[in-house]
């Protein structure tokens, strides 16, 4: 018996062996499964990175997961220690983008174009909130129907309109522009879908060829994939020369399976992975990087080089240089330890401490004086030959007409004036009304129009000054786009104490109206009488009131466009006693009375408010101007100092950052200080 069990068990096990033999000679195929080699990791250095920032594109086989664990990057053979690896699905901005290209030739037309659009709809619809998608619809030459963005609300406007058709349907150039889109947005990853049937003209003698585009796209490694729509106009020939035409894959579809083509290549391109991290390597230097995931085989290798330092300008820095013990001392002591005892002192002069250059002895300051010199003398030559126009001349005349506040803003019956077509194009926007109104108001001398031009001209003057005094192109951006809204600020700012000190000075004139009703005046006589004693603005808007009454307008109507125009609750109170007087013949006297009452115990409240709160106010604007005020007495004073924040990235981003948080500071400050009463 022990002699058998051996050679039972090698019976056993030939057996076996010769059973799994047969079940691998039976499957079909698993000869070829077992011969195919594993998948390896694939990848390539990322696109739009700006040194330091670094990023890779990886694609592991099927089923594997990247994270910061399993992945090891080492440049020059030094491990990069920190890490974040980013699903391409849920990548953020800067990460991953799709540029849509859409034939738009006459044989696309009406429904393959259509089907285009809603494909690319349900793209977008499908994609992650920070992923970017642009659309490129092309003829014989190509257009940017919706540039590339992650804004979910500008990409769905743009898609919601109808790309015109026109002849051609040249491949090559609107693929190179979506390259030039994917260059310009700097993403890590990039893909380009081309739809098309074929038909037309797919290349253009002066254009780019498909050879040297596809030659571009490897470069960036930007996958290309073709979709050659198979509808009425296409033919087996049009599509075959539509492959040649465009590189990458092609795939054929019907207009109905579109958008099931698109969801396909959309998982295609987002199986992969984003690895970002700060490079430490020295300015000038070649980098050699390699990639490799745990568990994975193959690695990625990829080499870069690393742009040269930006040249910093030399400034006169006076450095103090070593000086003897007894020189500094000013009395005479031992020699010095590292000088022989033999050997005589060196006799160095002792440094001169020279005072920083100012500004307005270089040469732009000098520069900068010549011009202001320049200018005042033109002023002065115009105004020695300067005469009126008659257009002045009746801007003149219409101040003293009433309710003719801007009389440049009215249409002309004669020859349009100079800036009728700025004007038009002011009037277009939703604040312009306002702003007129505000103006008003404010009982300014200057038309609107008259401001906006002249706020402009300052803007772009203190832009040009703020450049030449800090040398920075980022602080110019402050006052070249800021100036509309610091000219809106201030008006409305000057509007805002005529409404203020029209809600203080109301009641009492509400007390004289009442007085005047008791003698036995109208309504309307009251109001003109107390008009001619009042002080501005109760006096311009009670005379707006009477004027209008004689025009034939209601007086509770004219009563509450001047309660709206002032923002005070008190005269709409008044209009529609007005109203009730009107329909019903009401006591008027007493209803004023009780209305002035409520009106001056508001008044003396916003007193009381605006006392309580005045130090929260001066607190919030000194908090607010100081960072500004420091800045720049530090550039006037020791430009050394401020020369990182105005001329690095990190600087600047430093100084973005603290010009967010004091907006918010004076925001938050402006909340708690602003009490209505």
């Amino acid at each position: 018996m022990a002699e058998r069990r051996p050679r039972f068990a090698r019976r056993g096990w030939a057996a076996v062996a010769v059973l799994a033999g047969l079940l691998l000679a039976a499957v079909p195929g698993a000869q070829a499964a077992t011969a195919k080699q594993p998948a390896t990791l694939n990848g390539w250095l990322g696109n739009g990175t700006a040194f330091p920032g670094r990023a890779l594109v990886l694609t592991p086989p099927a089923g594997v997961k990247l994270s910061a664990a399993n992945v090891h990057v080492t440049e020059n053979g030094a491990s990069v220690t920190t890490l974040t690896v980013t699903p391409t699905a849920h990548a953020g901005a800067g990460d991953f983008g799709v540029m849509v290209l859409v034939d738009q030739s006459p044989s696309m037309a009406h429904a393959p174009l259509a089907a285009a659009i809603r494909a690319t709809r349900s793209l977008a619809a499908q994609r992650a909130a920070q992923q970017e998608l642009g659309l490129i619809t092309f003829d014989s030459k190509p257009t940017v129907f919706v540039p590339l963005s992650s804004n979910a609300q500008a990409i769905s406007s743009g898609l919601a309109g109808a790309p015109w058709t026109g002849s051609g349907a040249n491949v090559p150039a609107a693929i190179s522009a979506a390259l030039g889109e994917l260059a310009g947005a700097r993403v890590a990853l990039g893909a380009i879908v081309v739809v098309s049937d074929g038909v037309g003209s797919l290349t253009a003698a002066h254009g780019p060829t498909p050879a040297a585009v596809q030659a571009r796209a490897a470069a960036a490694n930007v996958p290309i994939f073709t979709v050659g729509l198979k509808d009425a106009s296409a033919t087996t020939a049009s599509l075959q020369a539509l492959s040649q035409a465009s590189p990458g894959q092609f795939v054929k579809s019907s207009t109905s399976g579109l958008k099931s083509v698109f969801t396909k290549i959309y998982s295609t391109v987002t199986r992969g992975y984003v690895v970002r991290w700060r490079s430490r390597q020295r300015a000038g230097q070649t980098v050699n990087i390699s990639a490799g995931v745990t568990g994975v085989p193959g690695q990625v290798d990829a080499s870069y080089k690393v742009p040269a330092a930006p040249a910093v300008p030399k400034r006169a820095i006076a450095r103090p240089s070593p000086v003897s013990p007894s020189v500094a001392a000013g009395r005479l002591s031992t020699t010095p330890s590292f000088v022989p005892p033999s050997a005589p002192l060196p006799q160095s002069p002792l440094p001169r401490a020279t005072a920083p250059k100012s500004f307005w002895a270089s040469s732009a300051g000098e520069a900068i004086v010549a011009l202001l010199f320049g200018l005042l003398i033109a002023v002065v030559v115009a105004l020695a030959v300067y005469s009126p126009s008659k257009h002045a001349v009746r801007t003149r005349v219409g101040r003293f007409i009433p309710g003719s506040a801007d009389i440049e803003d009215a249409p002309a019956l004669g020859p349009k004036p100079s800036g009728s077509r700025l004007l038009t194009v002011l009037q277009r926007r939703k604040s312009w009304p306002q702003f007129v109104e505000n103006v008003g108001i404010a009982r300014s001398e200057r038309t609107p129009l008259y401001l906006y031009k002249r706020a402009a001209i300052i803007g772009l003057v203190v832009a040009l000054l703020v450049r030449v005094v800090s040398g920075s192109l980022l602080f110019p951006l402050l006052p070249l786009f800021a100036w509309g809204w610091v000219l809106r600020y201030l008006v409305k700012r000057t509007a805002n104490k005529e409404r203020e000190k029209f809600k203080d000075t109301l009641p009492s004139y509400l007390q004289d109206l009442a007085s005047a009703m008791r003698v036995g005046r109208s309504f309307i006589s009251a109001i003109a009488s107390v008009a001619e004693g009042a002080d501005e603005p109760v006096k311009g808007e009670l005379e707006r009131a009477v004027t209008d009454e004689a025009l034939g307008r209601p007086i509770d109507e004219t009563l509450q466009s001047i309660a709206n125009r002032m923002q005070d609750p008190d005269m709409e109170q008044v209009a529609l006693i007005a109203a009730l007087n009107r329909r019903s013949g009401s006591n008027v006297s007493e209803a004023l009375d009780r209305v002035a009452e409520g009106a001056r115990e508001r008044a003396d409240m916003r007193r009381e408010i605006k006392a309580l709160t005045a130090q929260a106010k001066m607190s919030s604007s000194v908090l607010t101007a100081l960072p500004g005020v420091l800045l720049l007495g530090l550039v006037l004073i020791s430009p050394v100092y401020a020369y990182p924040l105005l001329h690095t990235t990190v600087g600047n981003v430093l100084l973005g950052v603290g010009a967010t948080m004091v907006f918010c500071g004076w925001k938050v400050l402006k909340k708690i200080s602003t009490v209505q009463a």
